[in-house]
């Protein structure tokens, strides 16, 4: 039976065609990234805007320091029903079919499969504010958890109300050193970006300036089997793509923005780069 959330609210990846949107997606730059514009129908993206999405006194992770600024992170108790059920859509069991077919890989595990022992008792922080001079820097997110698990696949929901582009908050993808900017996706309202989360996809967010109203984002990650992810590469090729997938072990790792960040992030990216040197 077909998943009752995604038959009555999100959009489908492949609404203008399967095969066009899987090659877009390949073919994308820097690195394989797709996304879907009015991805809830008009009338529910309105009743989750208006009703309030977080509730701002139960913030629960906040992020102030050279790389990332003005940032906070909610989990599931401090953030609104409808909110919630972004979450449900993005790992039910026909939008995970979805990305079967956009990656070719059958064993996709969403983030919120995995007990909080396997993150190191992070916790589940899959609401993000971000508010007037908010700014996240070059990065690429951790490669596994335990078990051998490797996350290849990221989804960012934005829901702002309203936005500008002038006040920044774009999602820039970078080159495969985390040094050059080469492509933005804006922060559209009612928008979901997927990205192909290998170990050289280094993204961040640019800065915010002026916004009239927070930037608003529901995030989450995809896992599976390493013995599977050669597959990656037979789809890049598929789909006339010279994208290669490479994949090794590491944390989330931040590219140095200033000389004072040298201290704190230069050694871990250094590392970083030797073992990319040895794959």
């Amino acid at each position: 039976m077909k998943d009752k959330i995604i038959e009555k609210g999100p959009r489908s990846l492949y609404n203008k065609g399967k095969e066009e949107a899987i090659r877009r997606f390949w073919q994308a730059e820097p690195f394989p990234h797709i996304w879907i514009d009015n991805f809830l129908p008009e009338k529910q993206f309105c009743s989750l805007t208006e009703g309030g999405l977080y509730d701002k006194e139960k913030a629960e992770l906040h992020c102030q320091d050279s790389v990332t600024q003005n940032k906070t992170a909610y989990s599931a108790k401090a953030v609104s029903e409808e909110c919630r059920r972004i979450v449900n859509s993005l790992t039910s069991p026909s939008f995970l079919e979805e990305l079967t077919a956009l990656t070719s890989l059958r064993e996709i595990v969403p983030l919120t499969a995995y007990k909080e022992q396997e993150l190191n008792n992070m916790g589940f922080y899959f609401y993000h504010r971000m508010e007037d001079g908010g700014f996240l820097g070059s990065h690429v997110d951790h490669s596994k958890l335990s078990g051998g698990s490797i996350h290849f696949l990221n989804s960012i929901f934005y829901c702002p109300k309203v936005w500008n582009s002038s006040w920044g908050g774009h999602t820039v993808l970078f080159d495969k050193w985390g040094l050059r900017e080469k492509a933005r996706v804006e922060c559209v309202p009612n928008r979901l970006l997927i990205f192909l989360h290998t170990s050289q996809s280094f993204h961040g967010v640019s800065r915010l300036v002026g916004n009239q109203c927070d930037r608003l984002t529901v995030y989450m990650d995809y896992y599976s089997s390493l013995d599977d992810l050669h597959l990656l590469n037979r789809q890049s090729s598929r789909y006339g793509s010279g994208f290669e997938c490479k994949f090794w072990k590491h944390p989330t790792m931040f590219v140095p923005q200033t000389w004072k960040d040298c201290g704190r992030y230069l050694l871990p990216y250094f590392l970083y780069l030797f073992r990319r040197k040895n794959m």
